[in-house]
């Protein structure tokens, strides 16, 4: 997701702090609250609390690699 979302800024001609910034929303994990969504719902309440679990621990590694990559993008 925050390869295409920051591919569609920049071709949209953004750049600088606008560009980080869809960069970092893109990068961020899933919402806890679909977790209580699931539970309540009769859903699958573990595989959500796994999955996010997941892209929780994934994020401490991704989101810096991402900044990165956008900030040379961006030009700053």
């Amino acid at each position: 997701m925050p390869l295409v979302m920051t591919a569609a800024a920049y071709a949209l001609g953004m750049r600088g702090e606008p560009l980080l910034t869809i960069a970092m929303g893109a990068s961020v994990p899933t919402a806890m609250n679909g977790y209580v969504l699931a539970k309540q719902m009769g859903g699958d309440a573990p595989l959500y609390a796994a999955v996010a679990t997941l892209q929780t621990i994934a994020s401490f590694f991704t989101i810096p690699v991402v900044l990165a990559a956008t900030a040379y993008l961006a030009g700053g």
